[in-house]
């Protein structure tokens, strides 16, 4: 048992040579895995190897592969009803469940975000469609007006991209065979 006296006092664990392991940071809570100064609860620099499942009930970040991967479960036959994204975490990966040929999601206002912005949208439902409705006003470019839904095969893949101030361009990917 370490620091039962509620010091606000560090705890190191070192090697043979002297290099530090373990980092406790009494003041904010954090263990740093061959980290000296963790920035999260636990901080590791180095390989993780896990033998058994890892579970996450927030958004999971990926670094230089995914920002972020997030399950988002579609509603309404509209865009007025369809399941809202804003808020949801740009330049991601959205995993889209419950698509059943007039189930949607609706993008940010273009509006809101920088151009440049990313939506990954992978239709998750392996025999239906899925909607993709613009904000109102905006678009998807080059061929739908404004308003007028993306529809995404089903296992299929939309990526859009805040191309400017009318609307977003989008990318279709093909379902694998």
């Amino acid at each position: 048992q370490f620091n039962l006296g509620e010091v606000d006092a560090d705890f190191k664990y070192f090697d043979n040579t002297e290099t530090e392991l373990v980092h406790f940071d009494a003041a904010l809570a954090r263990v740093g895995i061959a980290d000296t100064s963790p920035s999260a609860k636990l901080d590791v620099n180095g390989n993780l190897q896990v033998q058994s499942n890892i579970t996450a009930s927030g958004n999971v970040k990926a670094g230089r592969y995914a920002e972020t991967l997030q399950d988002v479960t579609a509603a309404g036959s509209n865009q007025g009803d369809a399941t809202d994204l804003a808020g949801s975490a740009a330049n991601g990966i959205i995993l889209v469940n419950l698509a059943n040929d007039t189930n949607g999601v609706k993008l940010p206002a273009v509006s809101t975000i920088p151009v440049g912005t990313r939506y990954t949208i992978l239709n998750n439902n392996a025999s239906r469609t899925l909607e993709v409705y613009p904000a109102t006003g905006d678009k998807i470019m080059p061929s739908l007006t404004d308003n007028n839904a993306a529809t995404v095969p089903n296992g299929g893949t939309l990526v859009v991209i805040k191309r400017n101030a009318d609307g977003y361009i989008g990318f279709f990917g093909t379902v694998p065979s």
